[in-house]
């Protein structure tokens, strides 16, 4: 079974964007809520799923609905609150507000991308083709552009059109270099086409873009997994569990690639963390399945405590004559038991001045013990 290619799409990383004022003359209190607004929740720069959350979104909204009350031609506030209620949920109102600013300026390329991702938002995905090609046609922002080539895109995507999805998402990224949605978006119609060198250059271009950009950090796994470089998959999901500690997707395929390269205790705490974040289901069933397996299979683990501490620890198994050197106490042992064994090892503790002692442990796969000794002075 592979992993799983969750978080492939992200509709709405770059479906919106925000239009500041630009020097007009404006009613002093219009102008004041604008900025008020935008300090209340600056993510209207270009939401994310979540970002409601985030900010005091619902001071923005009333701000921007007075400053377009008080400036009913204020086209900037009306774009800005067709973010906000898109963002609350409230496409069709956002699309209202969209239209409204681009009969006031109808060559405003932002509102005409913001239009598009109402309507998409709404399941209208003719008109909101139809908005986001006014948006690319118009020509006269490059950043506006940008987003309406990814969402073009996307919606291509959706479609199955991948060459043509791949190819808004080019004209992306070549409009606006720093757009890391539009390489991750380009990432995935590449892993669609089974391109995974190609779509792990994509991925990367998204981090360079933005160092903290979860999901492609998170697809860059997957996608270097497909060619078999399992310890660099590792690597990426690690950095996408730290980005996005609360998305179970990333501790599954966490501990997907870990089971793999039979790195078992760390695999099962890789587990452990999505169960905890998603319990029910096929998926969760049979990760319990796997981390039973995996603790059957695991090393034993001893630790020993000593007083006096930095005391040597030799361990000999069943077979073996000899000790082989551990470290020095304290000291976590990890030793290999096969599945359904239980095998007795020698624990000898040797230092200087002290009466060598030698303990005897029995372990089983995935057993913990914890071994306190005190040592007496020759």
């Amino acid at each position: 079974m592979k992993g799983i290619r969750g978080c492939l799409l992200i509709l709405s990383a770059s479906a919106l964007a925000i239009g500041w004022w630009s020097g007009l003359t404006l009613a002093q209190t219009a102008e004041e809520l604008f900025a008020q607004a935008y300090q209340a929740w600056p993510q209207v720069d270009a939401p994310q799923p979540g970002d409601e959350a985030k900010g005091d979104i619902q001071k923005a909204l009333s701000a921007y609905r007075r400053a377009v009350e008080l400036k009913p031609d204020y086209v900037e506030a009306h774009n800005n609150l067709g973010v906000v209620l898109l963002t609350l949920g409230q496409a069709k109102a956002a699309a209202q507000e969209c239209r409204r600013a681009i009969e006031l300026k109808p060559d405003y390329a932002l509102a005409h991308n913001n239009l598009g991702t109402a309507l998409w938002a709404q399941g209208q995905r003719e008109e909101a083709l139809r908005a986001y090609r006014r948006a690319i046609e118009l020509d006269n922002d490059a950043r506006a552009a940008a987003f309406a080539q990814n969402n073009l895109g996307l919606i291509l995507l959706e479609q199955g059109k991948v060459d043509e999805a791949l190819a808004a998402f080019r004209a992306a990224t070549q409009k606006y270099p720093q757009f890391p949605a539009a390489h991750f978006n380009q990432g995935v119609a590449l892993a669609q086409k089974g391109q995974f060198r190609e779509a792990a250059t994509a991925y990367r271009q998204a981090i360079q873009a933005d160092p903290n950009y979860a999901p492609a950090h998170l697809n860059l796994g997957v996608v270097l997994a497909e060619q078999g470089r399992v310890d660099e998959a590792v690597e990426a999901y690690r950095k996408a569990a730290e980005l996005a500690p609360d998305n179970p997707l990333v501790h599954y395929n966490l501990g997907f690639a870990l089971r793999q390269r039979e790195r078992y205790e760390e695999a099962i705490a890789a587990f452990s963390q999505y169960l905890r974040l998603e319990s029910e289901g096929d998926r969760a069933q049979q990760v319990r399945q796997w981390v039973s397996e995996m603790e059957k299979q695991s090393p034993a683990q001893v630790t020993v405590v000593t007083v006096p501490e930095n005391v040597k620890i030799f361990t000999t198994a069943p077979d073996q004559q000899r000790g082989q050197y551990q470290g020095r106490t304290p000291l976590t042992l990890h030793i290999p038991v096969k599945p359904g064994q239980e095998v007795k090892y020698r624990i000898t503790l040797i230092l200087a001045g002290y009466k060598r002692v030698d303990e005897y442990v029995n372990l089983a796969p995935g057993s913990k013990q914890r071994l306190e000794v005190t040592m007496a002075r020759e």
